[in-house]
């Protein structure tokens, strides 16, 4: 049994600010699932890294099995008994190809050779990716290196598994799956402790708990965000300019690769849409809108931004239109610093100092970041929701005309993808593009509906859930 006893945690960036939790008390027993939801930055990652051992109790203690992580004799006991999947897939992989990448655990822990290979083999079957196992780790889309860093879990079989919000990149059928392996794992008789911020409809779980202002509460169901009423922030005026993006013939295949993954695309992106893009992890939708925002060059076609080609445009220039979250919003972050961050994108636009602070302090609380807390803060020590806050600030503070969150919002808690939606609401509403990419939902939000499947684009009809402005959730009073 894994068991925390009176664990506190003070953040070394924290200074005279309160604990991130203070004398915590868990247990997570064999053949059980646990499922812990909190809000971004509540502190459930670092919660995490001291049941894996990676991080030592100060304050408190963490056993697992009689282990005691603070004993370095007991520490490598407790890693072998403890396996963790980081919140981002990427953390976990070093090798070159995948199966190299799932064996390379058991070569450090020394395992025969035959062992090595039989367990791999079978690790990447598990989670569906066999038939890739000679394939390169770069090829991958973020769902299935979520599926390999889970193979490499599987592969060294711990006695307990940790999964720090894997579903942030499922799409309905990869959520089903894992529920499905998380069923299996509990059957075996191992511990799970499932960081997640959905609200799952089966109660596949054996206890749910909720951290939350330092404390960890039992709930009976998971927690709902129906009476969730975000504060509006107030935006800042600029000029508008004139704004077309369309797509002829646009076709896209991998660097080595004859299977294209979007065929012959053709679109028209309007000025002051709200457009949401569906798609199954895998589609092509990350592609799509890096060809939109002049991040990718097509395979065949073009993507014209005012009638001109968006590629011939400077990065400067293309960023005042169109600019883009990232999928993975942590591989965006470059500066050291919040503040550094958000200022980063400015320094080649000919603001004063007053205007820039303008922007960053309203792009922080449009995002619901406090800026003078947060301001000198290492944007590397942020939770996964706050560096996802973070990187969409970082693309208002420029201003483009058109935003696209490539499933930016399910690195957020609900609470937070509500506020989150509601400022693109109303960016919208004052005229600013939006496009929403997503596994599938959010069709309520939508003027436009896209959905891609099989290297095609289909526009459904949309009207059945279209709302008015007025009649959308959560739509704000416009002043």
């Amino acid at each position: 049994m894994i068991e925390v006893r009176g664990l506190s945690h003070r953040p070394i960036w924290s200074g005279s600010h309160p604990k991130l939790f203070e004398r915590l008390d868990l247990t997570l027993a064999p053949g059980e699932i646990v499922w812990l939801s909190g809000r971004n930055g509540a502190g459930k990652t670092t919660l995490a890294r001291y049941l894996a051992g990676l991080l030592i109790p100060a304050e408190g203690s963490v056993t697992v099995d009689g282990f005691d992580t603070r004993n370095l004799t007991d520490l490598r006991e407790v890693r072998r008994r403890v396996g963790l999947l980081f919140q981002e897939s990427h953390a976990h992989l070093v090798a070159q190809t995948l199966l190299e990448e799932v064996a390379f655990g058991l070569e450090n822990l020394a395992f025969p050779p035959e062992e090595i290979e039989r367990r791999s083999r079978a690790a990447l079957e598990r989670v569906g990716l066999g038939r890739y196992s000679a394939q390169t780790v770069d090829a991958l889309i973020p769902a299935e290196r979520q599926r390999l860093a889970i193979a490499g879990l599987l592969a060294l079989k711990p006695r307990y598994f940790i999964f720090d919000e894997p579903d942030t990149a499922a799409d309905d059928e990869i959520l089903r799956e894992m529920i499905l392996l998380l069923k299996e794992l509990r059957a075996a008789g191992h511990g799970i402790l499932l960081i997640s911020h959905r609200e799952f409809e089966e109660r596949f779980y054996d206890r749910a708990l909720r951290l939350e202002h330092g404390q960890l509460n039992v709930i009976a169901s998971p927690v709902g965000t129906k009476n969730f009423s975000p504060l509006l922030p107030e935006t800042l005026r600029t000029h508008e300019l004139s704004f077309a993006l369309e797509a002829q013939n646009l076709s896209f295949a991998y660097e080595g690769s004859s299977e294209f993954v979007l065929r012959d695309l053709s679109l028209a992106v309007r000025a002051g849409e709200f457009i949401v893009l569906q798609g199954a992890a895998g589609s092509g939708k990350s592609s799509l809108v890096q060809l939109l925002a002049g991040l990718e060059e097509p395979s065949r076609g073009e993507v014209l931004l005012n009638k001109r080609e968006i590629l011939a445009l400077r990065a400067a220039e293309r960023v005042r239109f169109v600019g883009l979250v990232f999928q993975e919003p942590s591989q965006q972050l470059l500066g050291e610093s919040v503040a550094a961050e958000l200022e980063l994108g400015l320094e080649a636009q000919n603001l004063s100092q007053e205007e820039r602070e303008a922007r960053v302090r309203w792009a922080c609380e449009s995002v619901g970041l406090d800026w003078e807390q947060l301001r000198a803060r290492p944007a590397q020590t942020l939770s996964g929701g706050e560096g996802a806050r973070l990187a969409i600030a970082a693309i208002l503070v420029l201003d483009p005309q058109m935003l696209i969150l490539d499933e930016t919002i399910y690195a957020l808690d609900p609470e937070g993808q509500r506020q989150i939606l509601t400022m693109l609401q109303k960016l919208h509403s004052q005229g600013k593009t939006v496009l929403l990419v997503v596994s599938s939902g959010f069709e309520e939000w939508a003027e436009r509906l896209w959905v891609l499947k099989d290297g095609k684009l289909i526009e459904q009809d949309n009207k059945d859930n279209k709302k008015s402005r007025g009649e959308r959730p959560f739509a704000p009073t416009l002043g």
